[in-house]
């Protein structure tokens, strides 16, 4: 089923550590708007109107089961397992994840009026792995509603859940992990630097990363440098904390792949 969602970014994803680890990849699409539905869709908190309220920001997160969620590119179809809805004020990105990657998004600023969500898009993710700017006044508008942790959003006839979940840097990613000829420090700060000796010379990357859990969860990472130039790739990877050395993470989910990361 299509949700009539708007502007697919390439799928593209890189960055495994060796025999099966790390990922790292791209970010972002967004929601069409759907005139034909009049919001009353019957959630437990409704819209405020006018700017951004306090009752949207924060990180929604949504992870679709088999069948995967379908939204429309400009040429084909494309498929999502994972969708992030990040509002800070009134900031918003988008982003769509299919096998671990970032396969398309877009990002703009977001007000509320009479149970819709308006989104003012700036820019969308391309083929690139970077932003770029959207066409003039891009504008998308769905209903949505608030229950306690879950804003529910409506697209077409279908509703769409997504879970507020608290992002951070716990100290059981912190410090240096290897696997292979592959290397990955999180900081504390929220950066990252990686660098992969199988290539000549060495491929580096370096970012921004946090994860869902202290023992469990989502990892999710924005390569913001790749060899010393500007991009914009995102992952977001199931993980496991095994002890305080040893961390299993999901680098592929289709078919589901795991790999180990050793602290060095």
């Amino acid at each position: 089923m299509k949700r009539g969602f708007l502007k697919k970014g390439s799928v593209l994803w890189l960055i495994v550590l060796i025999g099966a680890l790390l990922l790292f990849g791209c970010d972002s699409t967004l929601l069409g708007k759907d005139d034909s539905n009049d919001g009353t869709n019957g959630g437990t908190t409704g819209g405020t109107t006018g700017g951004a309220a306090d009752s949207v920001a924060g990180i929604w997160l949504k992870v679709f089961s088999s069948p995967y969620f379908d939204y429309d590119g400009p040429a084909s179809s494309a498929v999502a397992e994972a969708m992030i809805m990040d509002i800070q004020g009134t900031a918003y990105t988008l982003i769509f994840y299919y096998n671990v990657e970032q396969v398309g998004g877009n990002r703009g600023t977001l007000t509320l009026s009479d149970g819709k969500l308006q989104l003012a898009v700036a820019d969308e993710w391309n083929s690139s792995n970077y932003w770029v700017q959207a066409a003039p006044n891009t504008k998308l508008e769905f209903p949505y509603t608030i229950s306690g942790d879950t804003l529910t959003l409506t697209v077409g006839s279908e509703q769409i859940p997504l879970t507020k979940t608290t992002f951070t840097q716990p100290n059981a990613f912190v410090g240096t992990w290897k696997a292979g000829p592959q290397t990955m420090v999180f900081y504390a700060d929220g950066t990252f630097t990686f660098s992969d000796a199988a290539y000549i010379p060495p491929r580096t990357e370096s970012g921004n990363w946090d994860a869902s859990g202290t023992t469990s969860g989502y990892l999710r990472k924005v390569s913001t440098k790749i060899n010393g130039n500007n991009a914009y790739e995102g992952a977001l990877a199931p993980y496991t904390v095994i002890d305080s050395n040893n961390i299993e993470i999901t680098f592929k989910t289709i078919p589901e792949t795991k790999g180990i990361a050793t602290r060095q």
